[in-house]
């Protein structure tokens, strides 16, 4: 179990800002040990999307559950991360466990937990009846600041989303959720930013954004909805842990991830 509590600051900036940005912290920042990399991304929530719905309203406390990769999950072998995040008072706290697909199918299925961050997982999971909504893509470049081990700093453009085969891969139905030339710069600290980063943002007029990468998913999907003045199809899922354990094993409309 991984537990991260910080500051997270999201930003969405044009290949421009992101160009004079590195350029200008360029002797202050150094590539980290996942510099290029793939983010692929299942979020769960409930048949009426209430957490992300929630998070959009801007409430005191913002709770996601996903599940992450950093590579397409092609066999049994691929960690993958159960990660549950929190965020109130501009304060992240996130925890994450890691699986494979099969010891996940088995915590699924059980929902039996084994330790404090499965626990509360397993209770939200079944709790909330919460489902595996839609997958997120993206690609990812990541900083580290000089000095600062508590300073991240990533990059993610190419941002794709789908609600339908809900694995963590690629797939031809992946839709373009990130305008072309922007992306999604995050700033990932524990404590205040260095004076010198400040006054770039500043300069480039980078402002902070008010929407995540979820967000972005979320207001596609209710344009979708208000398109099409129909329900998500959601109908069909019952208000106990059976939906989840239906999509585990591949008896939905979508299928298993493996």
């Amino acid at each position: 179990m991984e537990t991260f509590i910080r500051k997270e600051l999201k930003y969405k900036i044009s290949d421009q800002q992101k160009s004079k940005l590195l350029a200008a912290i360029e002797n202050q920042i150094q590539p980290d040990q996942f510099f290029d990399c793939t983010i692929f991304s299942m979020y769960f929530d409930t048949p009426n999307l209430d957490l992300l719905r929630r998070c959009e309203g801007n409430p005191g406390l913002k709770v996601k559950v996903r599940l992450r990769a950093y590579k397409p999950v092609v066999d049994g072998q691929i960690p993958v991360f159960l990660e549950l995040k929190k965020k109130t008072e501009g304060i992240c706290f996130k925890t994450r466990h890691e699986f494979t697909m099969p010891s996940l199918h088995a915590f699924i299925q059980d929902l039996q937990p084994t330790d404090q961050a499965t626990r509360e997982m397993a209770s939200l999971l079944s709790r909330y009846s919460l489902i595996p909504q839609f997958v997120l893509y993206a690609h990812r470049r990541c900083y580290v600041w000089k000095n600062r081990a508590d300073l991240r700093i990533t990059i993610d453009d190419k941002l794709t989303f789908r609600t339908s085969n809900l694995t963590l891969t690629h797939n031809e139905l992946d839709e373009s959720i990130l305008e072309e030339g922007m992306n999604i710069l995050e700033i990932k600290c524990a404590s205040n930013l260095p004076l010198v980063l400040c006054k770039v943002l500043n300069a480039l007029e980078i402002k902070p954004a008010s929407t995540s990468k979820a967000g972005l998913a979320y207001s596609k999907l209710m344009e979708r909805k208000q398109q099409h003045d129909r329900t998500f199809n959601h109908e069909h899922l019952s208000s106990d842990p059976a939906g989840l354990r239906a999509w585990n094993s591949g008896k939905l409309h979508q299928p298993a991830l493996l």
